[in-house]
């Protein structure tokens, strides 16, 4: 059930087509988690300023259910973050890569 979420002050054109799917195939894999379970949503246009400038910039979060710890994140954001400096053309100075771990009990659709 991982849900994947990307605000970016990108415009929508900006942003490749097909995103969300080979994002959706890199969280399958780096995760481990069945690509049917996974939500991917890309919110473009915001208005974000970071390091003081509001120059191109990017927030992804990622909220599953048993696989972020300590000792995984770090290797998580080795896989993720670089997919997300080339396809969205951000700099990793610019973009906040956040984990959320989840508690079954959180999720209403379970």
């Amino acid at each position: 059930m991982p849900i994947c979420k990307i605000l970016t002050n990108l415009p929508a054109k900006a942003i490749p087509k097909d995103l969300s799917l080979r994002l959706t195939n890199l969280l399958a894999e780096v995760l481990n988690k069945p690509l049917e379970r996974i939500t991917v949503n890309v919110q473009s246009d915001q208005v974000m300023m970071k390091n003081g400038t509001t120059e191109s910039a990017a927030v992804a979060e990622i909220y599953a259910l048993n696989v972020f710890n300590e000792d995984k994140c770090p290797d998580y954001g080795k896989q993720i973050l670089p997919f997300l400096e080339q396809n969205l053309g951000i700099g990793k100075k610019r973009i906040n890569l956040i984990f959320h771990p989840l508690q079954k009990w959180q999720l209403g659709d379970q």
